[in-house]
């Protein structure tokens, strides 16, 4: 669960991360925080804008949702994105809480994943793009970047030497706003251990880039 404020509250995304063969998803949301209520509720677009079948019920701080994918020759979708907002309002505007109980179902009506969560604590969605200090850093196998999206979109996080050249590429996918972590195990697209050096990371989303620099020690 990820949000930004806004004036009239907090629009709050309920995301599935790294998720495959997505078909149906019920989803239940309880705002825990005392005075808080669920103002409206809006499909996302995970599972294709225009091919969603989204039904829902809103009582006072709860909701209540069933989404399918409707597409016969691509019944499920994998990966990453926003299977609802929830639009929240708390009583002196701080951040909510909320217990979430989900059930995810593929194309054959398999279980994905069951679960009952309490007390998530919302997210903060990044008022603007940025990476954060890889750690470790230095390194001599794995190091582990933090991404920090303002926006949903692609991304990519590629890595070059010191003389500019592209030698590996952490990710490269849609992703929802909010912070992700990605490990890298400091290989280049064959597979390859990379050797001792100075490294750049460079994060690309929504038209704008950061750099970190990174040492690896072998």
């Amino acid at each position: 669960a990820a949000a930004r404020r806004t004036e009239t509250g907090w629009p709050i995304e309920l995301q599935a991360r790294d998720v495959t063969q997505l078909t149906t998803a019920h989803l239940f949301a309880q705002i825990e925080t005392p005075g808080s209520a669920i103002l409206a509720v809006r499909s996302g677009d995970f599972l294709g804008a225009g091919n969603t079948l989204f039904l829902h019920r809103v009582d006072g701080a709860a909701a209540d949702l069933c989404l399918g994918r409707l597409n016969r020759d691509n019944p499920s979708v994998s990966g990453s994105g926003v299977l609802a907002v929830l639009d929240v309002v708390t009583p002196s505007g701080e951040r909510p809480d909320l217990r979430l109980r989900y059930e995810l179902r593929n194309h054959v009506n398999g279980i994905l994943a069951i679960n009952e969560i309490s007390d998530i604590e919302v997210q903060a969605i990044p008022e603007r793009l940025s990476l954060g200090e890889p750690y470790p850093n230095p390194f001599n196998s794995a190091t582990m970047f933090t991404l920090n999206l303002s926006a949903s979109g692609p991304v990519t996080l590629r890595v070059f030497n010191v003389l500019g050249q592209e030698v590996g590429k952490a990710i490269e996918r849609e992703l929802p706003a909010g912070v992700h972590h990605v490990l890298w195990d400091a290989r280049d697209g064959g597979g390859t251990a990379l050797s001792t050096g100075v490294y750049f990371a460079r994060l690309e989303a929504a038209g704008r880039t950061d750099i970190r620099k990174i040492v690896l020690l072998r």
